[in-house]
């Protein structure tokens, strides 16, 4: 409701603001207003994307579901891409320190790739049709992987 709305509109600018500051995102997020030290750029993007979703759905609330369960897949990926992370660095590079161990590795990070996977392939509730929200997310998944590989050749 109300409360993750106002979660999701506090976090996501200084989420922002901190990958900008990484040198993930351009420079221009990394921008602090002078006298209330919020980050500025990234209010205006994460007021930006709704305002867009809602005229794209054109007042149809019907149309915003699989939206929505299109950006839970999306953060499905992104989740199932942190877990592949733990068990390719646990492989590789045993030698490195951890801030915590990880108990009957790697049992609980295939039990959680299994569970994702599944989580995305049946998403979709009865009567709806998959494309409704296999569509959006191939677009989120593909606008994401661009960014990120015009980022990586064309940002020194």
């Amino acid at each position: 409701g109300a409360a993750t709305i106002n979660t999701l509109m506090a976090a996501v600018p200084r989420i922002l603001y901190g990958m900008a500051l990484d040198g993930a995102l351009p420079r221009m997020f990394a921008y602090l207003h002078p006298r209330f030290k919020t980050p500025v750029v990234g209010i205006l993007v994460a007021v930006l994307i709704p305002c867009v979703h809602a005229f794209a759905i054109q007042g149809n609330l019907d149309r915003i579901i699989p939206l929505v369960l299109a950006a839970v897949c999306a953060w499905g990926v992104a989740y199932l891409l942190v877990t592949c992370s733990v068990v390719i660095l646990r492989l590789r590079r045993p030698d490195l320190p951890r801030a915590y161990k990880s108990p009957w590795f790697p049992l609980p990070q295939i039990v959680s790739s299994v569970g994702i996977v599944l989580a995305i392939v049946y998403i979709t509730p009865p009567g709806m049709n998959p494309r409704d929200v296999y569509i959006p997310f191939g677009w989120m998944i593909g606008l994401t992987a661009a960014y990120a590989l015009f980022w990586t050749l064309c940002v020194p």
